[in-house]
């Protein structure tokens, strides 16, 4: 059993509303029916139109995603949590609502200056069209934490999405500054290419023990750093893994690449985590499979378990909700590991 709160991720929350549709509502709005999008002021009455078609809601945004598969893979409710900002509507009634219903603890600063950011999913048979208002999640503030630090402190290891920078970079670096002194762990994904030259920062970089990505977003950080972004992934890994870091943690530098194996690099070596075998036809979307990648490397790290685990157990989750709409799993976990 792990204390409550020991996980902890910080980023930009939105609502998932999935809802099933047709071809002619998604050309109302100018869709179509493989999309994702921003929305626009084309869209706002979109988001009130769903609300009258059965749909399913969801806590997502990248961040919460992950530490929603965390949860649902260790099961003890609680021991997750999640920092972010959400609007006083109803749309922020139902987030809180969903991420008590999962077990995820969240501490949300609320604001009457924008509504709770959703992403609506709009299923078209087998197809999905996604339109996403950013809301009231780009309004967090780092007085929020300086009126209570304490859920920050009780966490062990952190979790924070390179959107986060945008929205509170001084949380950020406050809660970075925080795990160093206190010997916590720190992972952080890059999210994004044009996110990278956040990360170039020496504060910044040298704070996290787990930095993951993928293969475009490697490439954008090596020309932050001044490095040759030509490189292969694997020496890409390996220069982030070797460059200074503070405390007593190694860095270990985790690249996706889709469909091909991960490539994990620690102080020791660079090895390779393939996917988990899946039949085509039981694929259904694969946006949210970065995501349950990272929520099950979290759940086995977390546990002290190896690093060989964590990312098996992050192939599992991927493995999993792939055969779903959006980041989303069966009721329970089966996961076991064959070394």
């Amino acid at each position: 059993m792990l204390p409550e709160g020991t996980i902890l991720g910080l980023g930009n929350p939105l609502l998932d509303i999935t809802v099933q549709t047709t071809p002619d509502f998604l050309r109302k709005y100018g869709l179509s029916e493989n999309d994702a999008r921003l929305a626009t002021p084309q869209h706002d009455a979109l988001f009130d139109d769903i609300q009258e078609m059965k749909p399913r809601y969801s806590a997502g945004g990248a961040t919460l995603n992950s530490i929603r598969v965390a949860q649902w893979i260790l099961n003890q409710r609680g021991v997750t949590g999640f920092v972010g900002a959400i609007g006083k509507d109803a749309s922020g009634g139902i987030m809180k609502s969903c991420c008590k219903e999962v077990g995820v603890e969240c501490h949300f600063l609320e604001t009457e200056e924008e509504r709770t950011g959703v992403c609506a999913a709009l299923i078209t048979g087998e197809n999905r069209s996604l339109v996403t208002h950013l809301g009231a999640s780009l309004k967090f503030d780092h007085s929020f934490l300086n009126e209570d630090f304490s859920f920050i402190e009780r966490a062990n290891l952190y979790y924070i999405g390179g959107f986060a920078f945008d929205t509170c970079k001084e949380s950020v670096k406050r809660i970075a500054k925080h795990s160093i002194e206190k010997n916590k762990t720190l992972v952080m994904n890059l999210s994004a290419p044009f996110l990278c030259h956040y990360f170039a920062e020496e504060d910044i970089l040298s704070s996290i023990d787990v930095l993951v990505g993928n293969e475009d977003e490697a490439k954008s950080l090596m020309r932050s750093l001044n490095f040759d972004e030509s490189k292969t992934v694997e020496e890409m890994a390996e220069i982030v893994q070797r460059l200074p870091k503070s405390g007593s943690k190694e860095r270990v530098v985790i690249f996706t690449r889709g469909a091909n194996s991960t490539v994990i690099a620690n102080s020791e070596k660079i090895f390779y985590q393939p996917p988990k075998p899946i039949k085509k036809e039981e694929i259904r979307d694969t946006n949210g499979c970065g995501d349950a990648f990272v929520g099950g490397f979290l759940s086995q790290l977390v546990q002290g378990k190896c690093l060989e685990e964590c990312v098996d157990c992050g192939a599992y989750a991927a493995s999993i909700v792939i055969k779903y709409f959006g980041c989303d799993y069966p009721p329970t976990c089966s996961y076991e590991y064959k070394p």
